[in-house]
């Protein structure tokens, strides 16, 4: 930034100094609060614009991090790992939150909440990282021209999920034979070709371009199209070797015959689906909360987890051939036809 300093005006200049100087109070708060040095911390990637990623190690980097940019206190969590792009002053502009979890991690829950969408925890590789947030400021998305040093961070971290991925649209999918490595979204839906595999979960929810995906596609983890307002329908002889989750999809209308899934599937809130396939066996929960133009359950149904049904205002009776491992949540005012536990949703 000193190197350009010739090339500011007066305005911009001014606000230079202001947040230099600000930067210098926080500093010295910090360093009266907790004793520690705010410019204490690992260099990670350097790039030619004089910008830089570095790692947050101590409490003081954090407290400065977090009073320049309005994130919260600092958080005794051994589980977060914290990045910080830095200017030539130090000054930070983004920050990159990851989380070093695994299945056997102390208090990890059984799931952990996606965007739109929930992914198992034995997706998780024990020896990956997960990608929490990238954000500027208070709740915010990362910054549009930080995005190209945000994907060579995650480039060079190679974490197992990116959590906040709509911020900049990218994960790490391996495609057919070849190796994995971080794809842009858009640049991923364009390659996809009729009877590709990919390696690792497609998350794709609440993307709004996305408006179809090609037949005879497999993938080897889960699908999300979640809130993906502008699909068709699903694509043809669609394989999943995990969960499908299709929460909000006011487009689906019927689940293919030919859909194979290897997990759980959720439909909450699917407005417009009217048909599910006879035989069908869900290796997982079924969620149909708020299917609102189901009718009936089709013949043969085999659930083997639990099954939701609350706010299935058509639905009027359960088939007395239908399978479930688990309970029946919501099915309180439907005819029982064969002695199974129900129960209320836990879910608030």
């Amino acid at each position: 930034m000193m190197r350009n300093l010739h090339k500011l005006n007066w305005q911009s200049a001014k606000e230079f100094a202001e947040k230099w100087q600000n930067a210098q109070v926080i500093k010295t708060e910090v360093r009266a609060k907790c004793g520690g040095e705010p410019n204490d911390v690992k260099p990670v990637m350097e790039f030619s614009d004089g910008l830089r990623w570095v790692c947050i190690t101590t409490e003081a980097g954090w407290l400065y991090e977090a009073a320049v940019k309005g994130h919260s206190p600092w958080r005794d969590d051994p589980s977060s790992i914290f990045y910080s792009l830095r200017d030539e002053m130090n000054m930070p502009l983004c920050t990159l939150e990851v989380s070093v979890m695994s299945p056997e991690r102390s208090g990890l829950r059984d799931e952990i909440n996606m965007p739109r969408c929930t992914l198992e925890v034995s997706d998780m590789s024990a020896e990956r990282n997960v990608v929490l947030e990238v954000y500027d400021g208070v709740n915010g998305e990362s910054p549009e021209q930080h995005q190209s040093k945000i994907l060579a961070l995650l480039d060079e971290i190679r974490p197992a999920y990116v959590w906040s991925a709509q911020s900049f649209g990218c994960q790490f999918i391996g495609l057919n034979d070849e190796p994995a490595k971080l794809w842009k979204i858009n640049d991923l839906l364009q390659t996809l070709n009729r009877g590709d595999v990919v390696r690792g979960n497609l998350l794709l929810g609440g993307r709004e371009d996305v408006t179809s995906l090609p037949d005879d596609l497999t993938i080897q983890g889960s699908l999300c199209l979640s809130g993906c307002a502008n699909m068709k329908s699903l694509p043809r002889r669609l394989s999943v070797t995990k969960s499908v989750y299709l929460r909000d999809c006011d487009w689906l209308t019927e689940i293919p015959g030919d859909l194979v899934a290897g997990g759980g599937m959720e439909l909450n809130g699917s407005s417009n689906l009217t048909d599910l396939p006879a035989d069908m066996t869900v290796h997982g929960m079924l969620a149909l909360r708020d299917c609102t133009s189901l009718a009936e359950l089709p013949e043969r149904l085999t659930v083997l987890g639990y099954l939701y049904l609350n706010g299935c205002t058509s639905l009027t009776s359960i088939p007395e051939d239908t399978e479930v491992a688990g309970l029946i949540f919501g099915a309180d005012h439907l005819p029982r036809t064969q002695s199974r536990p129900t129960c209320e949703d836990p879910t608030p």
